[in-house]
């Protein structure tokens, strides 16, 4: 089943005159651990996410910044992903984590597996049960979910970077193996453009070579996600639609299996990865 997303503006809180802190503690909906805040999804989510009574709390390298005049549901703890201690203060207190980190070229740094891992264990500890994880449409088997050109592509990408593919293919493995309430989500192109208010996202959407999405309709799409339990023990494939379309009432995606998931599992026993226990 595929929904078709539909933004709408919503006012800050202080416009909406929750000024002190308290009065902003007792709007928030959720709290939420994010993961790759300072990149330009994590950005998006980040600016969407106060706007929705969603406080955040971020891991921001010591080099990096969440920027200014950040609102009081914003924290940050400043840290690594490589630390077990600085992911478990990102998480404390919160009710579930969202993963928005990935490679940046030149692509030197193979790292997501690793951290999704630790923050996996970190979850479990502290008995944190949601997980919303974004990976990319050219990431594990979905054959059914790609055209033609795109499965094409993504199998050239898988021979020229392996180390990278496999970085994110044991990502996806532990996603699905940690026993949490998670959901994958699998945009194709990421651009910088403004919202197109027309996003379609589910377990059946095909994506193409020229597809694309919008950071700021990804972060939608995350935040409705989270916010909604929606696509429980799944993946999410998102693009923008061609033309603008209405929205229907939201609903929860059917279980269902996928034609990725054994593949991720076989993929998983293939590098050496056991089933997790659930929390």
């Amino acid at each position: 089943m595929a929904i078709i997303l539909k933004s709408g503006p919503a006012l800050p809180m202080r416009e909406a005159g929750c000024e002190s802190s308290c009065e902003w503690e007792r709007r928030v909906e959720m709290k939420v651990a994010l993961f790759g805040a300072t990149g330009g999804t994590g950005q998006a989510l980040l600016r969407i996410a106060t706007t929705r009574g969603v406080a955040v709390r971020a891991l921001v390298r010591p080099q990096s910044s969440l920027g200014p005049d950040q609102p009081p549901t914003v924290s940050s703890v400043v840290g690594s992903l490589a630390s077990d201690e600085d992911v478990a203060r990102t998480l404390y207190g919160c009710d579930a984590a969202c993963i928005v980190f990935g490679p940046r070229p030149p692509y030197r740094e193979i790292f997501c597996a690793d951290a999704t891992a630790r923050i996996i264990v970190a979850m479990r500890a502290q008995g944190i049960p949601r997980l919303v994880c974004q990976t990319g449409a050219m990431v594990g088997s979905y054959r059914s979910n790609r055209t033609w050109a795109l499965e094409s592509s993504t199998r050239l990408h898988q021979r020229m970077r392996p180390d990278l593919a496999r970085d994110r293919t044991q990502q996806e493995v532990a996603v699905v193996r940690s026993g949490f309430d998670w959901t994958l989500v699998k945009p194709p192109r990421l651009t910088n453009g403004a919202r197109s208010f027309s996003v379609v996202a589910g377990p059946d959407v095909r994506v193409g070579l020229l597809s694309s999405v919008a950071r700021q309709d990804l972060a939608d799409v995350l935040l409705a996600t989270l916010l909604g339990n929606r696509y429980s023990r799944t993946v999410a494939f998102v693009r923008q639609t061609r033309t603008r379309q209405p929205a229907p009432t939201m609903q929860r995606a059917p279980h269902r299996p996928l034609e990725g998931l054994p593949k991720l599992a076989e993929e998983g026993q293939a590098l050496g990865m056991t089933d997790a226990a659930a929390p």
